[in-house]
């Protein structure tokens, strides 16, 4: 027998102690890799804030990492914990912004199983790593014609016809076509809802040189289509949730967004368009039936082309449709449409937090679709309109009034996000 001491005895004692460090380090590298990729992920498929860090979070207490902080911006993770006493902290850029439905209700499954103890970590890294590979629910092609149909419904919402719908279905598959294959367009923000704006109604214009065709109702289809309501309810349960710096900032994000789409369509209005587009109205022929038909396709095809999963498609055209159908009923019983946009916001988000606890999603994954028929874009076109010919008086009131629909939209929603909120917090 060896003597206790001797030195081989230390050497295997040494040997074994640097083992066991080495797979502390490995492990702790692993935890620490599927936080920083769990929260990038959500960040880059265009996750709240407060979402990203709670996940971050909850994930880090599962991994019995010490006193687990999570700080995030929209381009930025900051990650804390403690290690052998000692405080450390992680930070990665996040250069890339989309939105994808399906990635956020993916990891957020994922790191629900994880904090219950339903996989290992080798496991969530590899399951992270097919979420990012696997391909999308819906081919390119399935989600330009998605969102290229929900630019022709808005335009019928907005006074447009058979002809309107078929210029709208047709402008908007063109020009989503070449933004999906030019990258440099893609992949520049506030650049790329310049062009949308811009470029739509150079084609809106030289379809009116040869159809008799009403531009205001194909050119509102286009801009609402592009609008990024996303960034707004984001914005909006952020601020609610805490995370004022990450709010304030998506808000005006989702400000600049909406100023360049409709600022690129009213350079090119007041350039080439004033000889063509008609006067801009409010008049609608449609019944309360079809109205709540055209929010159901809205939400439900708008909810596709941001990909999210099969089976929310139908929930997501079902708040689009209550949304629409309570906007109807509350301007059809005497009141102003801001007031409809404020109860019809109510509806959608009450029946999205009831349905993501069915599904067990993400609400966003509902409220995003729900409220794009509820938009106030004719407002938003008639102050473009009144801008660029310079008749800065007129331009007052429908900017004032666009300007309380969204306020109302975002009051509604921070109102339910808000009560949600201390019910989870008080239980």
């Amino acid at each position: 027998m060896k003597e206790e001491g001797s030195s081989e005895g230390i050497e295997a004692e040494g040997l074994f102690l640097f083992t066991w460090e080495r797979q502390c380090i490995r492990a702790l590298d692993k935890s620490l890799t599927l936080l920083i990729r769990s929260g990038r992920i959500l960040m880059e498929s265009g996750a709240e804030i407060y979402r990203v860090e709670e996940t971050i979070v909850r994930l880090g207490k599962a991994l019995h990492l010490k006193e687990v902080q999570s700080y995030c911006t929209p381009t930025g993770l900051f990650i804390g914990y403690t290690h052998d006493e000692e405080p450390r902290t992680a930070v990665r850029r996040v250069f890339k912004r989309a939105i994808n439905l399906r990635r956020i209700s993916e990891v957020n499954d994922l790191a629900r199983q994880f904090s219950q103890g339903k996989m290992s970590v080798e496991s969530a890294l590899l399951q992270l790593e097919n979420i990012e590979k696997q391909k999308e629910p819906y081919p390119w092609y399935w989600q330009i014609f998605c969102i290229s149909l929900v630019a022709a419904i808005l335009a019928l919402l907005n006074g447009g016809k058979g002809l309107e719908f078929a210029v709208a279905l047709l402008v908007s598959g063109l020009l989503r076509f070449f933004m999906f294959k030019s990258k440099f367009f893609m992949n520049t923000p506030f650049l790329r809802e310049f062009a949308l704006g811009a470029f739509g109604m150079v084609l809106v214009l030289l379809t009116k040189t040869m159809l008799d065709v009403q531009m205001v109702p194909i050119m509102i289809g286009l801009l609402l289509s592009a609008f990024p309501g996303a960034y707004m309810v984001n914005s909006v349960r952020d601020i609610v949730a805490g995370d004022l710096l990450a709010g304030a900032i998506r808000g005006l994000e989702a400000t600049g967004l909406t100023v360049a789409l409709f600022g690129g369509a009213g350079m090119v209005l007041a350039t080439l368009g004033n000889g063509y587009i008609e006067e801009v109205t409010t008049k609608a022929s449609h019944g309360f039936a079809m109205e709540m038909l055209f929010g159901f396709m809205i939400a439900a095809f708008f909810s596709m082309a941001l990909n999210t999963p099969h089976n929310t498609v139908l929930a997501s055209g079902l708040a689009g449709l209550i949304g629409r159908s309570v906007l109807v009923l509350t301007i059809l019983l005497g009141s102003t449409p801001i007031m409809g946009m404020f109860w019809g916001t109510l509806a959608v988000v009450i029946l999205s937090e009831i349905m993501a606890r069915y599904y067990k999603v993400p609400v966003t994954l509902f409220v995003i679709g729900g409220i794009i028929p509820l938009l106030p874009g004719l407002f938003f076109f008639q102050a473009t309109y009144t801008l660029v010919q310079g008749d800065y008086v007129r331009l007052i009131e429908p900017f004032v009034q666009g300007a309380m629909g969204i306020i109302s939209i975002g009051a509604a929603a921070a109102a339910i996000t808000g009560l949600v909120r201390f019910w989870k917090t008080s239980r």
